[in-house]
């Protein structure tokens, strides 16, 4: 049965925004944000699973949008059934929440009038307040891309700046999870970003990501917090930057197709509709959503802007999205979040490079649905742990922790892993008392569609829902196969493997050498790795010896060991034939009839001969005697001595050297014989 909220965000956001801070410190003894992968046989769940990957997860910000809108102007916020419903302000998921931090990193109240450095208690991210100060903190400072990590970022960590040298400059989802849609301008909660400058007249000036195009290596993505849109400027540009600190650490694949129509994302807790939906306007988009039913689920919705960008992938173009997953993606699909201050506009993804933009709401746009997190009404139950996105271990003891809104009696807990669909849900809890903490040994089946339900038992309809988490099977010690190498040279080479992380962030490196000691190491381009699937690892190497034997084998390690593949081994070849190289080199012993002409040659490896060109003029007409300069590989002096030449005359010369690669020519230079009883 579809539930929907149908009170204003703005009703009950403060009081959730205080109970979202719970679960953010609960989370640091908890396995909270850290998803590993698990074999399709182990999943239950929904249809055939096809397992593609995981990353290391967090749940996704609210937008703060809280006002509700028309084509054209702010509304009351509609309810279930009625025009407009299913927009971002009908659904309050995963509300803002920020907390203040010393210069220490210590936590202070809301209400510190000095503080340096923030917190999201979301993704748990810690970020730079900006100043006005004229220090490198200062809100007026910009860079050119290449700067901002040169100078701007190599400063702060040089200082330790809180502590701490692992700022850096945030992706561009990293960078846009703190837009405020429901502000304008800035689109940033200032309250505790102050200092966040607004351009005027629309000279916009916007912050650098560290995200490079994909499409265009000269230009970069940044975030515009006057409007809330983004751009790829030219990395010679200069604008503002603020850095970031921890949150999610890595990025890997984390979609799981279900076999039903659906895709789950685990990083996010997010499940999406894998095809698209014909172009339509705004509003029959949002009626769309809502009236959606597909793989036995009612409760799709229109995604918000930040939800909807979080499926964009900017490491690839045209389109900027995983096509083996959602192989049906047209060009811009709208989002269920108004453009503040521009209400008769709503905003969309351009998915063919990934730019967010602001469109009309009476034009057409396609629409994929999302579902997943918990809306939060007024009244009823909060789940604070398990946190959307979050992953454990069979085995595990998880602290389940909720807000009891002072209901009386008694609650049952429950848990479905297969997406919260009816009649999916086990029992946890038949009954237990209503004071907000219930430790539960994890058991059952893994999957990565679980939905935890806690309701009342004397009022059933004041619970609530939390999910998608997942459940996996604990990890094992990587898998590890040493492939042959490629792709090798004279002096190069490239190291093959596969490795099978088995459920844990695995780091994998290459040992080489010229025997079974090795003696080198070089890390994976892939690693670390995360998953259950053997994974392709690769590693280049340069500067190698030619005719050389190498030997070679993958060292994986993760929190369960460290496994070694098979030794294998390749031979370097033969340098390739190279031209002479040649220098010519001044003339002496010059005369009126005669002189020496100078000069090095290096054979590079190969038999090579040599001669000089002369002549009164560069087309020259006169050679030497080819005379042989040997196969080494230094260089050799090369001599000719020239007779009877003409008094009181320039004369143009040049080194020529030949080997079975080809010819080279030495510089142009130039003698002068003396008059008849001159010597030089």
């Amino acid at each position: 049965m579809k539930r929907k909220r149908f009170l204003l965000k703005e009703t009950i956001f403060c009081l959730f925004a205080i109970l979202l801070i719970l679960p953010a410190i609960i989370a640091s003894s908890l396995l909270l944000g850290t998803a590993f992968a698990v074999p399709i046989t182990a999943l239950s769940g929904i249809g055939a699973y096809e397992y593609v990957g995981n990353t290391l997860a967090s749940p996704l910000p609210d937008t703060g949008q809280t006002k509700c809108y028309d084509n054209d102007e702010e509304i009351p916020c509609p309810e279930p059934a009625e025009d407009f419903y299913g927009q971002d302000a009908n659904y309050l998921i995963n509300p803002p929440s920020y907390t203040k931090l010393d210069a220490n990193g210590n936590d202070l109240a809301d209400s510190a009038t000095s503080w340096v450095m923030v917190r999201d208690n979301v993704t748990g991210m810690i970020w730079e307040v900006k100043t006005d100060d004229g220090s490198i903190h200062d809100k007026d400072n910009v860079y050119n891309w290449q700067e901002a990590q040169d100078v701007f970022i190599v400063q702060v960590n040089a200082s330790s700046f809180g502590g701490h040298s692992d700022w850096r400059l945030p992706t561009i989802k990293e960078l846009a999870s703190i837009l405020n849609f429901g502000r304008y301008p800035p689109a940033i909660d200032t309250e505790f970003f102050p200092d966040t400058p607004i351009p005027y007249n629309f000279n916009f000036r916007e912050y650098w990501s560290g995200s490079t195009h994909a499409n265009n290596s000269d230009r970069a993505w940044a975030v515009s917090f006057n409007t809330g849109g983004y751009v790829d400027g030219t990395k010679t540009r200069n604008y503002y930057v603020r850095c970031v600190r921890g949150g999610p650490a890595g990025s890997f694949d984390s979609l799981i197709i279900n076999g039903d129509g659906t895709v789950t994302d685990s990083s996010t807790g997010l499940m999406w509709q894998q095809d698209t939906a014909p172009e339509t306007y705004w509003e029959e988009a949002l009626s769309y959503s809502e009236s959606l039913t597909l793989a036995g689920y009612d409760d799709w919705r229109l995604p918000n802007q930040r939800e909807l960008q979080s499926i964009v992938d900017y490491g690839t173009n045209n389109p900027a999205i995983d096509t083996e997953i959602f192989p049906y993606t047209n060009s811009s699909l709208w989002s269920s979040s108004t453009t503040a201050g521009y209400s008769s506009y709503a905003w969309y993804v351009y998915f063919p490079s990934g730019y967010v933009h602001l469109h009309n709401k009476t034009l057409n746009r396609y629409v994929r649905c999302v579902r997943g997190g918990q809306a939060r009404i007024l009244d009823h139950l909060v789940i604070l742990t398990p946190a959307q996105a979050s992953s454990w271990y069979t085995g595990d003891s998880m602290a389940i922790s909720w807000a009891t809104q002072s209901i009386s009696g008694n609650v049952k807990i429950f848990i479905s892993r297969q997406g919260g669909k009816d009649g999916t849900f086990e029992t946890i809890a038949e009954s237990t008392e209503n004071d907000g903490s219930y430790n539960w040994a994890v058991t059952g089946a893994a999957s990565v569609n679980c939905v935890l339900k806690i309701e009342p038992i004397d009022d059933s309809s004041k619970g609530t829902t939390q999910g998608l988490f997942a459940v996996y099977s604990p990890p094992d010690a990587p898998t590890v196969t040493t492939g042959a190498a490629t792709s090798a040279t004279s002096t190069s080479a490239t190291l093959n493997g596969t490795v099978n992380p088995n459920g844990a962030s695995t780091t994998v490196v290459f040992k080489y050498g010229t025997n079974t000691s090795y003696g080198s190491t070089v890390t994976a381009t892939q690693s670390p790795l995360i998953g259950v699937t053997a994974q392709h690892v690769s590693a280049s190497l340069a500067e190698l010896t030619p005719e050389t034997t190498y030997h070679f084998r993958v060292k994986a390690t993760n929190s369960v060991g460290t496994i070694y593949g098979d030794d294998q081994t390749f031979t370097t070849s033969s340098l390739p034939p190279t031209v002479p190289s040649v220098t010519t080199g001044l003339a002496t012993s010059v005369t009126a009839i005669s002189a020496t002409l100078n000069g090095t040659v290096n054979p590079n490896g190969i038999t090579t001969a040599y001669y000089f060109q002369y002549g009164t003029t560069t087309s020259y007409g006169s050679t030497t005697t080819s005379t042989s300069a040997g196969a080494g590989t230094s260089n050799v002096s090369a001599n000719a001595s020239l007779t009877a030449l003409s008094p009181s005359t320039i004369y143009h010369y040049r080194l020529v050297a030949t080997n079975s690669a080809g010819t080279a020519d030495g510089s142009d230079q130039t003698l002068t014989t003396v008059a008849f009883g001159a010597t030089f």
